[in-house]
Protein backbone atom coordinates (compact mmCIF):
# COMPACT_ATOMS: atom_id res chain seq x y z
CA UNK A 1 0.00 0.00 0.00
CA UNK A 2 2.87 2.36 0.79
CA UNK A 3 4.40 1.74 -2.65
CA UNK A 4 1.09 2.59 -4.32
CA UNK A 5 0.91 5.88 -2.41
CA UNK A 6 4.50 6.72 -3.37
CA UNK A 7 3.75 6.00 -7.03
CA UNK A 8 0.72 8.28 -6.90
CA UNK A 9 2.69 11.06 -5.16
CA UNK A 10 5.57 10.80 -7.63
CA UNK A 11 3.11 10.83 -10.53
CA UNK A 12 1.45 13.99 -9.22
CA UNK A 13 4.83 15.65 -8.67
CA UNK A 14 5.96 14.66 -12.15
CA UNK A 15 2.88 16.35 -13.61
CA UNK A 16 3.93 19.54 -11.84
CA UNK A 17 7.51 19.19 -13.10
CA UNK A 18 8.86 18.58 -9.59
CA UNK A 19 9.03 14.82 -10.10
CA UNK A 20 12.28 15.06 -12.07
CA UNK A 21 14.08 16.85 -9.23
CA UNK A 22 12.46 14.63 -6.59
CA UNK A 23 13.47 11.50 -8.53
CA UNK A 24 17.03 12.75 -8.96
CA UNK A 25 17.33 13.33 -5.21
CA UNK A 26 15.96 9.85 -4.45
CA UNK A 27 18.43 8.27 -6.91
CA UNK A 28 21.29 10.28 -5.38
CA UNK A 29 20.40 9.19 -1.84
CA UNK A 30 20.02 5.59 -3.00
CA UNK A 31 23.48 5.64 -4.62
CA UNK A 32 25.03 7.12 -1.47
CA UNK A 33 23.43 4.39 0.65
CA UNK A 34 24.71 1.70 -1.74
CA UNK A 35 28.22 3.19 -1.64
CA UNK A 36 28.09 3.26 2.17
CA UNK A 37 27.39 -0.48 2.22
Amino acid sequence: MIEVKLDRIIQELAENGIGIVFGAILIGVFKVLCDSL
